[in-house]
Parts: structure tokens; C-alpha cells; sequence
């Protein structure tokens, strides 16, 4: 007889312990997939702003990821990235103060590439800049004369 209330109160326990672990389970799966969500469009902004500067093509797939949906970004460089590059290379041979991502350029990680440059050149005298990007030299100046004065461009 005891056996017979015992068993009912235990698996009246029981049976709330798995109910507040799935709620629990459910929670962080919610959780993981609405930061899945942000960290998605944070990849896809990101990868939109570097293919911009560096004149990228952006491939976007959509597959299924550990906590659901997953976009897989990449961006491929044009012959426009490859000049942006090769100036980029040029002027910081030139003068080693300008910063250059020698070893992400390397690795092809043209996202990190271009946060790179929208990180560290993010102040970059405009003349420097419309160099890089398109390859536009002030008149009568080379680029040897381009990087021999002040680097960047300060607000006061």
C-alpha cells in the first residue's frame, strides 16, 4: 500500500523536473537561435560594407546550422579588388606606417581585409584614400609624394 502513494508522488516529481528542464531547453534554444539571428545579419551587414570598400562580389548560402538557420557569406575579389590591393601594397612599401593587413590579404580573408581598412584607415587623408580605393593621384603628384606628408586626416 505504501508503494502506492509513494510511486504517484515520485512520478508527479519527476514529471515536473522534465517539464521545467525542457522549458529550460527551450529557453536557450530560443536564445541560440535569436542570436543566431542577429549574428546573421551582422555577418551579412558586414560582408555588404567590405564588398562596398573593396569592390567585392558577395556569394550568400543558406544551409542549416547547429541552432537552425545558417547564411555562409563570401566574398570573391574582382580585378577592382585586386587593384585596390596592389595600390594599397604599393603605398605601404612606400611608407611601412600605413597600415596593410599582410597577412589576411594572404589568407584571402577579404572580410577581414576590409573591416581591416575600415578599422585602421578609417582617418586616412581623403587623397590617400581616393588613391587606394580608385586609383585617383592628385595632379601632378606621384605616390611616392602622396605618403611622404601626413597620413591622416584629424577633426578637431
Amino acid at each position: 500500500m505504501k508503494i502506492k502513494e509513494i510511486l504517484p508522488s515520485t512520478i508527479v516529481g519527476v514529471d515536473k523536473r522534465l517539464s521545467a528542464g525542457y522549458e529550460t531547453l527551450s529557453s536557450v534554444n530560443d536564445y541560440y537561435s535569436g542570436k543566431e539571428k542577429i549574428k546573421i545579419e551582422v555577418t551579412k551587414k558586414s560582408a555588404e560594407i567590405v564588398a562596398s570598400t573593396l569592390n567585392t562580389e558577395i556569394i550568400v548560402t543558406h544551409g542549416e546550422g547547429l541552432h537552425g538557420k545558417a547564411l555562409h557569406v563570401k566574398l570573391v575579389p574582382t580585378d577592382m579588388t585586386n587593384e585596390i590591393i596592389s595600390r594599397w601594397k604599393e603605398l605601404n612599401s612606400l611608407n611601412p606606417e600605413l597600415p596593410y593587413p599582410q597577412e589576411e590579404v594572404v589568407n584571402k580573408d577579404w572580410l577581414e581585409v576590409g573591416l581591416f581598412y575600415n578599422k585602421e584607415l578609417i582617418d586616412l587623408d581623403l587623397t590617400i584614400s581616393d588613391y587606394i580605393l580608385g586609383g585617383i593621384l592628385p595632379e601632378g603628384q606621384t605616390a611616392e609624394e602622396l605618403v611622404a606628408g601626413e597620413l591622416y586626416q584629424y577633426e578637431e
